[in-house]
């Protein structure tokens, strides 16, 4: 796994004293261990509630081709929302596409809690449909959420 530009960009804009530059180094890792969850775990974005700090590491293009059940529409192209409006059916509907042009097939969002308050999230997205049925348990063991 690899750090997006924009992960990149967005800690060397960070002051050093709230983030570490090996916070990227820690994602990267995880991602790794994800995947050996779930083979065909193809990124992640963790979100730090206090911080407003959004970070993403993928797999490379290699590894994503590589992927056990990759079957994506790779002709697809990505619409607009069409309204402003998140509870839109037809912006969800877009955002689906948008994904399964990028190779997701399944993603898992969970809750990262401390003392009971929610202080940000993990989202991983993998290749097939249903990759992480029955992982989600081991998945938020290794992700403490």
């Amino acid at each position: 796994m690899q750090p997006i530009p924009e992960s990149v960009a967005a800690v060397d804009n960070l002051d050093a004293a709230s983030v570490d530059d090996d916070v990227l180094r820690w994602l990267c890792l995880l991602g790794e261990r994800a995947r050996e969850v779930v083979p065909d775990c193809i990124g992640l974005t963790w979100e730090h509630a206090d911080l407003g700090l959004v970070l993403t590491v993928e797999a490379s293009a290699a590894e994503r081709a590589a992927s056990p059940c990759l079957e994506t529409a790779t002709s697809a192209v990505a619409q607009p929302a069409a309204s402003d409006d998140p509870c839109q059916e037809s912006s969800w509907s877009t955002s689906g596409r948008a994904s399964a042009a990028r190779g997701v097939g399944s993603t898992l969002t969970m809750p990262i809690l401390r003392a009971g308050d929610v202080v940000g999230t993990i989202d991983l997205y993998a290749a097939s449909p249903g990759a992480f049925v029955g992982r989600h348990d081991e998945l938020a063991r290794l992700f403490d959420a």
